[in-house]
């Protein structure tokens, strides 16, 4: 795992497994808002719980923030249809917002935000 900085109070992570070919792009929008940009398994990985890994480790790295409060998602792409990939984050706890039917929402446990 890897973690980024940009420029001031920006931050970023990149998440690449063992294997070659899985990787996780998020970033710090501000407000306690994470915003995943990209889930990327290449095809001949798939079905292996890789990107189901790196969701994994996602949420265990910003729930140490004190920041932390929701991980948001607007899944779909080129190489992944849509359904699919909602049916993915959905299984991964992801939940559809209420106010936007294309963007899907992790909320942070309190359990799991440190005290500030």
């Amino acid at each position: 795992m890897e973690l980024r900085s940009y420029g001031q109070g920006s931050k970023s992570i990149t998440i690449q497994g063992n294997v070659p070919g899985a990787v996780l792009d998020a970033s710090f929008m501000g407000e306690g808002l994470w915003y995943i940009s990209r889930v990327f398994v290449s095809p001949k990985n798939r079905g292996k719980g890789l990107g189901r890994k790196l969701l994994q480790m996602l949420v265990a790295e910003v729930s140490s923030h004190p920041d932390a409060r929701v991980i948001e998602v607007y899944p779909g792409g080129y190489d992944f249809p849509r359904a699919q990939a909602f049916k993915f984050y959905k299984s991964c706890g992801f939940t559809v917002d209420p106010k936007c039917e294309f963007r899907l929402v992790y909320f942070i446990p309190e359990t799991q935000i440190p005290a500030v």
